[in-house]
């Protein structure tokens, strides 16, 4: 049973549960669950390190915005932090509070970072030849046990390249 769901070119971890049982018990906890993810993106943040605060208009099923708070929004929260950058690029490890739809690329693009190879928001450049995302972390809970349990992913060759010049 697969618990959650990435972007189609999103990279990295995905949770599937054995019976439908656990499959309930971790997408009820899935708020709960601590998500990290690595972006490759164009530019470079204001600040090396903050927040990202805004309310989502998905009413759209292909495209997301970010638009001022309404009764058909949601609010999407994102730390970021920015691990490395080039003269041209930024590698951001973010974790999510929250977890909406398109959420962290929205949220880049809104601060002038699109995620590379994102051409649905904004980017113009994808020097990895894929879009510039990737789970990285989940903690969860074990849905019998309850023991945290911990997985990492390590950003892939192709995203890791472009910082290596």
């Amino acid at each position: 049973w697969i618990v959650h769901r990435l972007d189609r070119e999103t990279s990295g971890l995905m949770v599937f549960a054995r019976t439908e049982d656990a499959k309930n018990e971790l997408q009820d906890a899935w708020d709960n669950v601590d998500k990290h993810y690595y972006a490759v993106v164009e530019g470079r943040p204001k600040a090396p390190k903050g927040e990202l605060r805004s309310h989502l208009d998905e009413r759209n099923p292909f495209i997301v915005f970010s638009v001022p708070e309404a009764e058909y929004t949601r609010e999407a929260v994102t730390f970021y932090e920015v691990v490395d950058t080039t003269p041209r690029y930024s590698l951001i490890r973010l974790e999510l509070e929250t977890g909406r739809r398109h959420q962290i690329r929205v949220q880049l693009t809104e601060i002038g970072c699109p995620i590379i190879g994102d051409e649905k928001y904004g980017s113009g450049a994808n020097p990895a030849n894929r879009l510039g995302l990737h789970s990285t972390y989940l903690r969860i809970p074990h849905p019998v046990t309850g023991k945290l349990m911990e997985f990492e992913s390590r950003l892939p060759e192709p995203l890791a390249r472009v910082f290596k010049s």
